[in-house]
């Protein structure tokens, strides 16, 4: 929570006249240039199968990292638009239907949902110590079902020694001959 609060602190406002952002060094006040110089940029480094990482901007306050990387296979290469934020790095889904608007846009909105992401992460922490309590007075308390569990565990045991000792005890083959199933 405190590295998203962090982030609140840091962001630099970007809605309306206010919008900037660095692309490749150079300052841009217009969201589509600036997002078709960004998805420019990332689609050539894909065309160009250049897997590195590297910093292509700038938004909000925060830097934008391109990450290339090959598939299992090595054969095509993906790109992720990485936000970096206070000790998180956030993927920006930059697909191939994506328009330079939407591009910023989904930046855009990213920034402007951190008050939002901070009160949600207090919720589930808030929820999470509620809970915590409630189970708490229930460590000391014996298991309900361990009578049932010891049986089961004995019986998996049993099982296991039977099935090593038939193994154990099959004729070995001559060589070249194929048992029947």
């Amino acid at each position: 929570m405190e590295a998203i609060r962090q982030d609140v602190l840091r962001r630099v406002p970007t809605r309306g006249d206010a919008f900037a952002m660095e692309v490749a060094g150079k300052a841009v006040t217009e969201r589509k240039s600036a997002g078709g110089s960004l998805l420019s940029k990332v689609r050539m480094a894909v065309l160009e199968r250049d897997t590195r990482d590297w910093s292509i901007g700038r938004i909000g306050g925060f830097d934008l990292t391109c990450r290339v990387r090959r598939n299992l296979a090595g054969q095509e290469c993906s790109a992720e638009l990485i936000l970096e934020r206070t000790g998180y790095a956030q993927a920006i889904d930059v697909g191939s239907e994506l328009t330079a608007l939407g591009l910023i846009a989904r930046l855009e909105y990213v920034l402007d949902h951190f008050a939002a992401d901070l009160e949600e992460q207090t919720r589930r922490r808030a929820d999470a110590i509620a809970r915590l309590a409630g189970y708490e007075p229930r460590l000391d308390e014996p298991f309900p079902l361990q009578g049932e569990l010891d049986e089961k565990l004995a019986r998996m045991a049993d099982l296991a020694t039977t099935a090593s000792v038939i193994a154990n005890d099959q004729p070995e083959l001559p060589t070249g001959t194929v048992q029947a199933a």
